[in-house]
């Protein structure tokens, strides 16, 4: 127990109970929790959380089930306990559940110091060093071990507290308003652990009870590889002289489809076979292999149709450099870019090109399921989440097409001549992360629009591993580049705050610094017809 809380001092009489008191705080969690396992004496450690409740089966579970060949064990679901009720089973990082070996963490140096996202980047800096470290174990609700404290359980989790920033040091002050009244004891401390509640008793009263969510496979772990193929439900099709109104000649193809792949295994196949069976005649694949080692792209190298094309790189260009390598082939007057593991359904094609010919619209995408699971939800377009710029999924708002702030980068489709006027993919953004975010933006400001068309949906393969092995301080680079080439200074400015305590910050700041973004963001605020208060107000939460 390490405990940085200068106002108490714990004591604990027991022979394998260690307690460290310290008097000054660290200065952040991950520093903590890194200094906390510099402490431990095993090899096997257990990530414990003081905020959550722990059934007593969560050690045999884990052991009995621990692959050491692995070197990271992690369940994933768990229990909510919010405002006096029992809910779930709910699946998300919950690293609180996790355990892992030593060498491990060595091997990668430990937590960041952070405090907002040292849990999943510690988990990202394992994937990277060892792929195929991490075991996921699916996890029936009677073997759920974990309960996560959330609302009304006096929780000091930040997704509780908030994402400001600031949580840490929110949560201090919210300590110190307690302790002025009275609520947090002061001094020497000797603990005496106990349940303030029956939670074994809890969880099997709520098992007994109709209340269990009924919970579908994860995505990541129980789809068998490669994904069962499933027969997608196809848009409904066009009447023939509204088909013939799609194209108006002006390029050599009708549609060029590019496929930026990176050791996609056997789904590279997959997804050029399926274009190839659902284009329109005249229409052209274009497969950048991009740096793959694993012989994905062997197949077109022997024998292929004279309408796909193989552009073969010896390293990786990142996502927005190879979909920008297969676009300077690109003949089609539509250009789609689609990742290289996904299904499709028939006559794709159609909706979205007719919704491409309205004035307006500059790019659109189809709803996106997932590959192997299609009883899973399916999302239409993204919302912007601020000040981080993720994104949050939007479920379907209507059966006809519609505007969303960003799409999904699995599938985007363009006309050729909007590509040309607009810009294609940020040259200026390396690797991997927010490419398609910085172009959605991009293309709200100049005055085109993005459009969901959700007659259609094609299913993604999600991987557990990014094959483009982006560095933490290339994604936030790309992320702050979004923000210095759109955003007012005001906008600017916050985001910077929320960035400033990710891994790695000061190297993505660097990176911009070297950079065109300052020419860039000139040439496009000269450019553009709306801002960037305007898309977040047209697009806040909740319109």
């Amino acid at each position: 127990v390490l405990n940085d809380y200068a106002g108490q001092t714990l004591d604990f009489d027991h022979p394998e109970v260690r307690v460290v008191n310290i008097p000054h705080r660290f200065n952040s969690i991950g520093e903590k929790y890194k200094a906390a396992v510099a402490l431990c004496a095993h090899d096997l450690i257990f990530v414990w959380h003081d905020d959550d409740i722990y059934l007593p089966h969560r050690l045999s579970f884990s052991v009995a089930n621990f692959n050491q060949e692995k070197g990271f064990f992690k369940a994933n679901r768990a229990w909510m306990w919010e405002q006096g009720h029992l809910s779930g089973p709910e699946q998300n990082l919950f690293h609180g559940g996790s355990c892992w070996r030593r060498e491990l963490f060595v091997e990668t140096h430990g937590y960041p110091h952070i405090s907002t996202g040292y849990d999943l980047e510690f988990e990202e800096l394992c994937r990277d060093e060892r792929p195929t470290s991490f075991q996921i174990q699916p996890m029936e609700p009677e073997d759920i071990y974990y309960i996560y404290r959330w609302n009304g359980t006096g929780s000091y989790h930040f997704s509780v507290i908030g994402q400001n920033g600031h949580a840490y040091q929110d949560v201090a002050a919210y300590v110190q308003q307690q302790v002025d009244r009275g609520n947090i004891k002061q001094g020497r401390i000797t603990l005496k652990p106990h349940w303030q509640s029956d939670y074994q008793a809890l969880v099997q009263s709520f098992l007994d009870s109709d209340q269990v969510k009924q919970f579908k496979n994860t995505v990541e772990d129980e789809i068998p590889f490669p994904p069962p193929f499933h027969v997608i439900p196809p848009p409904p099709p066009l009447a023939d002289d509204a088909i013939a109104g799609l194209f108006q000649g002006t390029y050599p193809a009708k549609i060029s489809v590019i496929l930026p792949a990176a050791n996609e295994s056997v789904l590279l196949q997959r997804t050029v076979e399926q274009f190839e069976a659902t284009l329109p005649d005249n229409s052209e694949i274009i497969v950048v292999d991009n740096g793959s080692h694993d012989g994905c792209a062997d197949f077109l190298v022997a024998d292929r149709s004279a309408n796909v094309h193989l552009i073969q790189t010896t390293e990786s260009l990142g996502v927005a450099g190879a979909r920008n390598c297969g676009l300077d082939l690109a003949q089609g007057e539509i250009v789609v870019f689609a990742d290289a593991h996904i299904d499709l359904p028939e006559r794709w094609w159609q909706p979205m090109v007719a919704t491409l010919n309205r004035p307006e619209v500059g790019v659109v995408g189809p709803g996106i399921g997932v590959m192997g699971r299609p009883e899973h939800s399916v999302s239409y377009g993204q919302y912007i989440t601020f000040p981080k710029l993720g994104g949050t999924w939007w479920s379907k708002q209507r059966d006809t097409p519609y505007p969303a702030p960003s799409l999904g980068g699995g599938f985007m489709a363009m006309r050729h001549d909007t590509l040309k006027q607009a810009g294609a993919f940020d040259a200026g953004m390396p690797e991997w992360g927010s490419e398609d975010l910085e172009l959605c933006i991009r293309y709200w400001l100049l005055g085109y629009e993005v459009w969901v068309v959700p007659e259609v949906t094609v299913l993604h393969y999600f991987r557990t591993t990014n094959p483009n092995k982006a560095r933490w301080q290339v994604v936030s680079h790309n992320l702050l580049r979004v923000a210095l080439l759109h955003f007012s200074h005001d906008r600017l400015a916050q985001v910077i705050s929320a960035l400033k305590t990710d891994a790695k910050f000061g190297d993505a700041l660097a990176l911009a610094a070297d950079s065109d973004v300052w020419q860039q963001r000139a040439d496009l605020a000269a450019r553009r017809v709306r801002d960037d208060d305007w898309l977040f107000e047209t697009f806040k939460e909740g319109n």
